[in-house]
């Protein structure tokens, strides 16, 4: 997470950061958070870095499944 001094307390949220509130305060799938964040050329370097295999578990239904489990827990 980077913080921006711009003397009002901002918090840009950048990377991975950025996908978990996508997902957390907005509902929205891994699928749909990535493709958002891809379309305005946020940072996804994480994500381009995982193995075909682990990209994919992130987009799948399974990967929501166990994230809606993580979110009840809290």
């Amino acid at each position: 997470m980077a913080v921006i001094d711009s003397g009002d307390n901002c918090v840009a949220l950048t990377g991975v950061d950025q996908f978990v509130y996508f997902l957390s305060h907005f509902n929205m799938s891994s699928k749909d958070a990535i493709e958002e964040m891809r379309s305005n050329d946020q940072d996804l370097d994480w994500f381009d870095a995982f193995t075909k295999e682990q990209q994919e578990y992130v987009l799948s239904k399974r990967f929501q499944q166990d994230w809606d489990q993580v979110k009840e827990q809290e």
